[in-house]
């Protein structure tokens, strides 16, 4: 390895909290706070060492600026340690790996805390004209959920669900396939859930829930065991004569996630164990009509920086923001499935937007331990016509 490869040497996540579910009263500053401090404890190094932190996340509250800062003076890291945040939609906490990878290789920094944290429950309804009245009549409060998860600025015109249904006509994806994707998602998490395979990367949080109770989230709180082909195949459609449903799409979720990067030589120096290296990283662009065929070009960018081929790949991550879109990409990159997403995926396991990144990436790595595979790739489409992607040496063979 070169002195400057990047490297891995902690890293952790929460549970995924559903929609109103356990993280409800957890903002997502005591979110990426209590993951940054966990994650150090588990790491055992000074951090005095770390020198900066970045985070991705897209909606938060206004008190909850700068957030990455914020959290990390909350978890007592030193003074020095910078941070900021970063938004790009559900590409974020990769982007966030992307951005840590760059300054360490560069020489930048030798240290870095890349992750991300997202409360999609404690999103805002908000009122545009607030700020200088109304002079008549009513107004509507605006849901800033409804706004995020669109893929335009005005949702009207382009709602998220519609790139999906483009996807599966240009795929000849049907509403079959999508479902059987979708329930495939479900039986793989429930299977890893009973199995524990999440224990080692979950790291458990206490929340208090009212003055005199509190309770533990240490498991993924969105998939569904009661999911069967019978039932997904009686939901409607979310547009008229469509294929994509509630049923065969990603879910709305609360979480945080966090990795510990550092050059190889600052490895050495704190003779720290590198878990995984970071072989090549990319983002690309797509049309924005189409925008969850991302992750193919992304991943193919990827490879060519860690000089391997899509047959290097033991197992793949695509954020299945819907069914239609990871089945695209699987055809249009020839991927086997029972390589992709081996432990279901944001269909089951739910996406928290800024947080999913890392936390796809997390699961990733600890299945490379587990399979003893050598090589993998985390990936995510991204609204506006964009995919990111990670490619991911085990170091642990």
């Amino acid at each position: 390895m070169s002195s400057n490869d990047v490297v891995v040497v902690e890293m952790g996540r929460t549970a995924v909290g559903r929609m109103g579910g356990g993280f409800t009263t957890v903002p997502s500053i005591e979110l990426a706070t209590f993951i940054i401090s966990e994650v150090m404890k588990k790491a055992k190094f000074d951090p005095m060492e770390v020198e900066e932190i970045i985070l991705g996340n897209v909606e938060n509250r206004s008190n909850e600026s700068c957030i990455a800062r914020w959290a990390g003076q909350r978890a007592g890291m030193p003074i020095h340690v910078v941070g900021y945040g970063i938004n790009k939609l559900c590409g974020s906490s990769i982007k966030a790996i992307h951005c840590a990878a760059d300054s360490i290789r560069a020489g930048r920094n030798n240290v870095v805390l890349a992750g991300g944290v997202e409360n999609m429950t404690g999103y805002r309804y908000a009122m545009d004209k607030g700020r200088y009245g109304y002079r008549l009549g009513d107004s509507v409060l605006i849901d800033t959920l409804m706004q995020v998860l669109a893929d335009n600025p005005d949702p009207k015109k382009r709602p998220a669900a519609q790139t999906a249904e483009n996807l599966a006509v240009k795929y000849k994806i049907t509403r079959e396939d999508q479902d059987v994707f979708a329930y495939t998602s479900q039986m793989r998490a429930i299977t890893a859930i009973k199995e524990g395979r999440f224990k080692k990367e979950i790291i458990p949080m206490e929340v208090k829930v009212s003055k005199k109770e509190t309770k533990v989230v240490d498991t993924d709180e969105h998939p569904r065991p009661e999911t069967t082909m019978e039932g997904l195949a009686k939901l409607p459609p979310i547009l008229p004569g469509g294929t994509v449903t509630a049923g065969n799409c990603c879910g709305i979720n609360d979480g945080a996630s966090l990795m510990v990067l550092m050059s190889e030589k600052k490895a050495q120096e704190l003779k720290m164990k590198p878990l995984a290296k970071i072989r090549g990283y990319a983002s690309a662009g797509v049309e924005m009509h189409i925008f969850g065929i991302g992750p193919a070009p992304a991943i193919k960018k990827s490879l060519e920086m860690a000089n391997l081929k899509l047959g290097d790949l033991g197992l793949v991550e695509i954020n299945e923001a819907f069914a239609a879109q990871v089945i695209a990409c699987e055809r249009e990159l020839g991927l086997d499935h029972n390589i992709v997403n081996v432990n279901g995926s944001a269909i089951a396991l739910g996406h928290a937007l800024g947080n999913t990144g890392t936390r796809i990436s997390i699961t990733l790595l600890h299945e490379m331990f587990r399979r003893n595979c050598k090589y993998g790739v985390s990936s995510a489409c991204i609204g506006s016509g964009l995919g990111v992607a990670v490619v991911w040496e085990n170091l642990c063979l």
